[in-house]
């Protein structure tokens, strides 16, 4: 048998569990290709919205020093390794494009965590559904609902669900041994 870290334990009860708690995001600049990934939309996490610290080596970011301090659900001590400057991105089927500051976190158990800041300042409701299609959707904008993924769904949309996304290369959160890259 395989041991496993908490990371890889995480993205396995995720992974196993197949529900639409998932976003597609997108991210990069002229400067930085673009990337697609999946980030976990967590209305339990009554603070800040986080990204792993693999994601943030791979965008390249300046990490700024924080005070602040974080538990897990289980009560354990989050580490944090620093504050992202103001990231640039976008949500799968939505036309805002939204800049967030992130807390890095070791071993996180996804690429991005969306918490109730980001979810409550941009105003943004989950929908959750008995027969799947979970979705969000945003205040002021009634027409708009954007799906909710599960863990093992493809990081890029159909192609024709979102045309921002072509051409993105894709961030998986464990690196892919056999090719030695992402």
């Amino acid at each position: 048998t395989r041991k496993t870290g908490k990371l890889e334990s995480d993205l396995d009860a995720w992974q196993n569990c197949n529900k639409e708690m998932f976003v597609r995001v997108l991210t990069g600049s002229q400067a930085k290709p673009k990337m697609s990934m999946k980030f976990l939309v967590d209305t339990g996490n009554l603070g800040r919205s986080l990204i792993s610290e693999r994601l943030a080596q791979v965008l390249g970011l300046q990490l700024h020093p924080t005070s602040l301090t974080i538990k897990a659900a289980q009560g354990s001590k989050v580490q944090i390794k620093g504050e992202t400057n103001s990231i640039k991105f976008y949500i799968e089927q939505c036309p805002t494009t939204f800049n967030w500051r992130f807390l890095v976190i070791k071993d996180l158990c996804a690429p991005g965590v969306f918490g109730t800041d980001f979810l409550n300042l941009n105003n943004v409701g989950v929908q959750l559904t008995s027969f799947g299609q979970n979705h969000l959707t945003f205040m002021g904008k009634p027409d708009l609902t954007v799906p909710l993924v599960t863990p093992r769904a493809s990081n890029l949309p159909h192609p024709l669900a979102d045309t921002r996304f072509k051409g993105a290369g894709i961030f998986r959160q464990q690196p892919n041994k056999a090719a030695g890259q992402l």
